[in-house]
């Protein structure tokens, strides 16, 4: 494993990542730390082009600790082409699932950076935002959903 914080990565890298059973998910790189998991594990890690291939998912954003040290492998690099977006979807803000109330009073959403006050209609189906402080999280995220197909509590519930 290399040193912590010696591995450069960069929008558009593919990364495998380690999942319980001997697993491993894949995700390409978007900006700001979103990490877009393909439809897509396999018992090893494979190469960029068996991922390639496979549609995103969903996405996670999580710390990158586990990229700059070695345990989540770049495994190549995807540049995001001319008509592709290098930003992951929007996604809803200040959602609280277990009450599907607005802890800001209101629908908002964040988007390239950006977090505004939406209406009910623009939320609708949306992820909501889930920060993984520790890759630990970000894997349980993905084992859920990819392994799992556990996606309801990823999204906003309908009113």
């Amino acid at each position: 494993m290399a040193k912590a914080g010696k591995i450069k990565y960069r929008t558009g890298d593919v990364i495998a990542i380690p999942l319980p059973d001997g697993l491993f998910a894949y995700a390409r790189i978007f900006e700001y730390g979103d990490l877009g998991v393909y439809q897509y594990s396999a018992r090893d890690i494979q190469s960029i082009q068996e991922a390639r291939g496979q549609p995103i998912s969903f996405f996670v954003v999580s710390t990158d600790s586990a990229i700059k040290d070695g345990s989540w492998p770049i495994v190549g690099f995807e540049p995001f082409q001319a008509d592709e977006d290098p930003y992951a979807p929007a996604v809803a803000t200040c959602y609280d699932y277990d009450t599907h109330t607005w802890t800001m009073g209101r629908p908002r959403i964040s988007h390239k950076g950006v977090d505004k006050f939406v209406s009910d209609k623009q939320v609708k189906d949306l992820d909501r935002l889930l920060v993984c402080h520790k890759p630990e999280l970000a894997v349980e995220i993905i084992v859920d959903r990819l392994i799992n197909g556990n996606h309801a509590p990823y999204k906003v519930r309908e009113s």
